[in-house]
């Protein structure tokens, strides 16, 4: 089991969306992936109740904290992934989900704001010498930010997935209906987009 742990301290940067579109993504992979809903929205939980299980079982999908989080784990011992959307906050759940995952995702934006105020998160991941990857989300379409603000955080020696999350209605729009942009739009770009950031992932994992 490799646990995939997804940590910012500020919220809306795409915890959630890239905890349940890269589980759906690597489900359809034919791996056994679950999801711990770590965060009070509850963004991943409300998802799953929407998601018919009777035709789309994975990924499995539990809520906990850090009182019962281990015990959680050691329940999903069977899976191949388990993701650990965590709260955009300071707290005991994100110490220790971070301290248990095997590679933690620090998704941002393209945004000075975002980076800076993962500062700690970043502090916390060097301090437990955990892997850590930023992942650009929600990019304006076009590509050229995202390439600029790359080759910023590699001139700063931040790590960072060389893939990239643009922002579109896609990804929500599968959320809403409890699915993976893979099951809503196979042959979309958004489709096309996670399953190579998916990939990438990987590969940070094999290091």
């Amino acid at each position: 089991m490799r646990v995939i742990a997804l940590a910012q301290q500020k919220g809306g940067v795409g915890k959630s969306t890239l905890a349940i579109h890269m589980a759906v993504e690597l489900a359809q992979r034919g791996r056994r992936v679950a999801i711990i809903d770590m965060d009070p929205q509850g963004t991943v939980t409300k998802w799953a109740s929407r998601r018919d299980r009777t035709v789309k079982p994975w990924p499995i999908v539990a809520t906990s904290g850090a009182l019962n989080l281990e015990a959680e784990l050691s329940a999903l011992r069977e899976m191949h992934f388990v993701f650990l959307d965590m709260p955009g906050k300071r707290a005991a759940d994100v110490n220790l989900g971070m301290r248990l995952a095997d590679l933690v995702i620090i998704p941002a934006r393209p945004l000075d704001i975002d980076v800076e105020a993962s500062a700690e998160t970043v502090a916390a991941a060097q301090r437990m010498k955990k892997a850590y990857a930023f992942a650009l989300t929600a990019s304006p379409p076009g590509g050229k930010r995202a390439s600029e603000f790359t080759a910023l955080m590699q001139a700063k020696g931040l790590p960072i997935i060389p893939a990239v999350i643009t922002e579109r209605l896609a990804y929500p729009d599968a959320i809403s209906e409890g699915l993976g942009v893979s099951e809503w739009e196979p042959a979309g770009k958004a489709a096309a987009e996670i399953s190579v950031f998916t990939t990438e992932v990987l590969k940070e994992l094999r290091k």
